[in-house]
């Protein structure tokens, strides 16, 4: 495990080091060491996340280090079509917001609004079995089983749906309904459960506003 642990976060490290710029300037100091940190940079936190989940899946499925990089560089792969459905859920959810608060919203958007958050919401659930199949094929059912006990897991710690540009939607760090796998999805809306209340699964990400 120290191995793997070296291989998967030497690689990271290299890459934080060559975007982090060079010596103090223009926002250094310590307002430039806050923006630098994990809440300042979405994309370095969500190198980390990327990190954290290949580690966990390295070791609840008991793999090497080669086996472990590959298998976190194919669930990459499904990060960006996740993040385009949450960009979908998301600019629904801020039509149906504004038509909440009695702005001036068309019935004609509403509607579309709210067919929209439902089919980002019935892809999105296609997307999960696809990782799921992704990381479990050809494992014993075991294995089959560790693995989506820790992506149940991982989500429940990091927040639903974590891959590229999910920090954007997570402002102030809370978790909204229905955002991805486990529990984030909403009551009753987790990757082992059926449909339930928040099944639009849309984040109330800026309630605080």
């Amino acid at each position: 495990m120290r191995k793997l642990l070296a291989v998967l976060v030497v690689l990271p490290l290299a890459a934080l080091a060559q975007g982090r710029g060079a010596g103090p300037g223009p926002g250094g100091g310590q307002a430039g060491a806050q923006a630098a940190g994990p809440r300042g940079d979405p994309e370095r936190m969500e190198r980390r996340m990327r990190l954290t989940r290949t580690l966990g899946l390295a070791e609840a499925l008991d793999l090497e280090p080669e086996q472990a990089l590959k298998l976190g560089q194919q669930v990459a792969k499904f990060d960006d079509r996740r993040l385009a459905l949450h960009r979908q859920m998301h600019d629904a959810h801020q039509v149906l917001r504004r038509a909440a608060q009695g702005e001036k919203v068309s019935a004609g958007e509403v509607d579309q609004a709210i067919k929209t958050a439902l089919d980002a919401r019935a892809q999105m659930q296609s997307l999960d079995r696809d990782v799921v199949a992704t990381v479990t094929k050809d494992l014993s059912p075991e294995k089959r089983a560790r693995a989506v006990l820790f992506l149940e897991r991982f989500q429940g710690r990091f927040g639903p749906g974590m891959g590229p540009g999910m920090m954007k939607f997570r402002r102030g760090g809370g978790r909204g309904p229905g955002m991805g796998m486990g529990p984030g999805m909403g009551p009753g809306m987790g990757m082992m459960n059926g449909p339930g209340p928040g099944c639009l699964g849309m984040a109330d990400d800026d309630d605080e506003e």
